[in-house]
């Protein structure tokens, strides 16, 4: 059974109420209450509710006004083992800052069942990025871990680089929008080289600019397990695409990339053109909101249609 409660201004009076329910119910297994009024001690009174309530495995908090003290109130939930039946938790759009991730990450180092965090568009910053990595490197169940629109930074990104050389469990990564430079990006490339298990990340509006792109290009023409990456709004031109489309050459695990609102123009069309004659496995391109002309965007669609024929046989 699922429920979605989302965007119906709820208060802090609501938690009590759903508190109530989640105490007695033995069906429900996906609450999403996105975009309300929860805040903290709305959030206080459903993490009691959890604590006798042994079948939710989804629940979604994004953009309820949370700070750290309603992270406290629920990490202290989910570390209690008889509800440990959570594996998707939606934190998104609220007011976390690093000490709200300590007890986050602490809650890690105990709980095994969460494969799902999402903490997108909080007050994250490298103290916070450092608390993760620490905590994942005991965790190993988490799979899938967002941390775009933060503050993380380079010396951040370093701390997660740092993990991804040895965890063998996270799957899907998403860095968007954190103010990462070629440098922070690097870092993440040199370990791109030993992880053999991401099958997706997500970098999207994080300034790199060529110099960013060439080192995971560089990655990438080793790497083979990534299959979808996002570099939108990464100030990528020309010079960047063409170190993009020399991996393209080599790697036969990417399926998707994105590269929409760049700088990319005709020339960088025709190295894409050209890679695709080779390359058989990229199925998918998004080069939207470039400076591409009509022409060339027809080069692309036709290459890609060729890449979808040979894999249908």
């Amino acid at each position: 059974m699922q429920l979605d409660l989302g965007s119906n201004k709820i208060i802090e009076k609501g938690g009590l109420y759903l508190a109530d329910a989640l105490r007695n119910n033995r069906t429900l297994i996906r609450l999403d209450l996105n975009s309300n009024q929860i805040a903290d001690k709305g959030l206080k009174q459903i993490a009691d509710g959890l604590r006798n309530n042994t079948t939710l495995t989804q629940l979604d908090l994004a953009y309820n006004r949370i700070t750290d003290i309603g992270i406290q109130h629920l990490t202290d939930t989910l570390t209690t083992k008889r509800i440990q039946r959570l594996t998707r938790l939606g934190l998104g759009g609220n007011e976390i800052t690093d000490n709200g991730i300590q007890y986050l990450s602490e809650a890690l180092l105990i709980n095994r069942k969460l494969i799902q965090l999402d903490l997108e568009s909080n007050r994250i910053s490298e103290k916070g990025a450092q608390r993760l990595a620490d905590a994942l490197r005991v965790n190993k169940t988490l799979i899938q871990l967002n941390l775009g629109s933060n503050k993380i930074a380079n010396k951040g990104v370093q701390h997660i680089a740092t993990i991804l050389r040895t965890n063998k469990t996270i799957t899907r990564l998403d860095l968007s929008g954190n103010q990462i430079t070629e440098n922070g990006i690097q870092q993440l490339a040199d370990a791109l080289h030993n992880n053999m298990n991401l099958i997706e990340l997500n970098l999207w509006c994080n300034p790199m600019m060529d110099e960013g792109v060439q080192h995971l290009a560089n990655a990438l023409t080793n790497n083979r397990t990534i299959t979808k990456l996002g570099l939108e709004r990464s100030e990528i031109t020309e010079q960047g695409t063409k170190h993009l489309t020399c991996a393209l050459y080599n790697n036969t695990t990417l399926t998707r990339l994105e590269l929409e609102w760049n700088q990319i123009k005709q020339e960088g069309v025709q190295y894409l053109a050209d890679a695709l004659q080779v390359n058989q496995t990229l199925i998918r391109l998004n080069v939207s909101n470039n400076q591409i002309t009509e022409e060339g965007q027809q080069r692309l669609i036709d290459a890609l249609q060729n890449n979808m024929a040979r894999n249908q046989y």
